[in-house]
């Protein structure tokens, strides 16, 4: 769980963590942040560095984690006609995944 969150704190560039946002923006950098730290911790739990078929398309510092492989996402829209988008499912299929993913709650 350390290495995903020192990925987000020393190497991730699309989450600002001095987060001085209005209260939508929070709603939606907490989804952001919560998204790539799971799935962070699905890469550092999981072998990520053994994965196959990546080709450095996962774990993306400056790329929306929607874009990332094996990444499916849905566009969430509220009352306000904010949009956000929001991790739909997660296919990795024959990457060579290996470990334990750890439980956590958000």
């Amino acid at each position: 769980q350390n290495q995903a969150y020192q990925w987000i704190l020393q190497q991730d560039t699309e989450i600002d963590l001095s987060n001085d946002n209005n209260d939508k923006e929070e709603e939606i950098w907490e989804t952001r942040f919560n998204q790539r730290y799971a799935l962070a911790l699905l890469y550092f739990s999981a072998g990520g560095e053994y994965w196959t078929v990546l080709d450095d398309r996962f774990l993306i510092p400056d790329a929306h984690e929607c874009d990332w492989f094996g990444i499916d996402c849905q566009i969430q829209i509220d009352n306000n006609t904010e949009q956000q988008r929001v991790i739909q499912s997660i296919r990795l299929a024959n990457s060579n995944l290996t470990g334990t993913f750890p439980a956590m709650e958000f």
